[in-house]
């Protein structure tokens, strides 16, 4: 072969890597430019929700929530996330980050809370303002009659906690469902539907998604501090009975298929030897005395981006 032939087959194969430079080139990015379309999509797609559900429950027709004595509001506040996170959810559903495997939405992510209590933050637990009475019983029939599946009313002091709660025949449906049955990444706080009786006996689970905006149940990171705990030992849920108050024994975090979500014990004795466990599992102590007859409520979210759920448990006191 000649040296002029090789040359011009040398020139040849390089304008064909040139050519196939480009098309890669120009190829990869076309996909980058997808990426970050359908990425800037997900974010205000997700926002939107943030937005819609904020309104959404904000028009419901229930009683504003309890004042907070002035000082504390910096507490109802979510601090910048440190880490992408997924929402709180049942042991069983089928999202992504659980056994299915299913993509989760890219713009929910942890919200971290303090624990330490801020330097301005109150040396005793706010008292709440007076407010007018209120007929619980009537605001239950009012709710149950936009929704059957209404069970009741949640409200965490010094939180943005304050939802309508729901049970559904499974553990699915209002993950991404707001209370009339919307879809919205948001959805609505749920009771586990192999719970019987709840808030009356035994042990009943509430499920709320830890979402970036602190709504639902995100701000259940503050209880990871011991400080606020002082400050909020206690919440409410408002049924068809009225205000019960639950007193939190234990705050912890656990994985998704550990025995924290059991709903039915063979004996008293397996329910009164759970219960025990509940409390030597807890991030800090909490002296409280706990019998076959403690009617406990969990409130549960997810944590370290979908693999663990902290958990907050609580004796029903009235």
């Amino acid at each position: 072969m000649s040296e002029e032939k090789m040359k011009r087959e040398k020139k040849t194969m390089t304008e064909k890597q040139k050519k196939w430079f480009n098309v890669v080139t120009t190829l990869i990015m076309v996909i980058a430019l997808a990426v970050f379309l359908y990425s800037g999509y997900q974010l205000i797609s997700t926002w939107r929700d943030y937005k819609k559900a904020e309104e959404f429950y904000n028009e419901l027709p229930f009683p504003t929530p309890p004042s907070i004595v002035l000082g504390t509001e910096e507490m109802t506040e979510p601090v910048s996330p440190s880490e992408k996170e997924t929402e709180g959810v049942a042991p069983e559903t089928s999202i992504g980050g659980t056994e299915s495997g299913e993509a989760q939405p890219p713009s929910e992510e942890q919200t971290q809370a303090p624990t330490e209590a801020p330097t301005e933050a109150p040396t005793e637990a706010p008292t709440e303002a007076p407010a007018p009475p209120v007929d619980w019983v009537a605001v239950y029939h009012q709710m149950k009659d936009m929704n059957p599946d209404y069970i009741g009313w949640i409200f965490v002091g010094g939180t943005k906690i304050y939802y309508p709660v729901v049970q559904a025949e499974d553990n699915d449906y209002y993950l991404h469902r707001l209370f009339d049955g919307t879809e919205n990444f948001s959805g609505t706080i749920f009771a586990d539907y192999r719970c019987d009786d709840v808030f009356k006996s035994g042990h009943t689970i509430l499920y709320g998604h830890n979402m970036y905006d602190g709504s639902m149940f995100a701000n259940l990171r503050y209880y990871e501090g011991k400080w606020f705990y002082d400050i909020y030992p206690k919440f409410t849920v408002y049924t068809e009975e009225g205000e019960l108050t639950f007193e939190i024994f234990s705050v912890y975090v656990t994985d998704p298929g550990s025995d924290t979500y059991i709903t039915r014990f063979g004996s008293d004795e397996s329910y009164v030897q759970w219960l025990k466990e509940r409390q030597e599992k807890s991030h800090f102590d909490i002296d409280m005395e706990l019998d076959a007859s403690t009617v406990t409520l969990t409130l549960s979210t997810c944590v370290n981006k979908n693999t663990q759920r902290l958990v907050v448990h609580a004796r029903r006191v009235n």
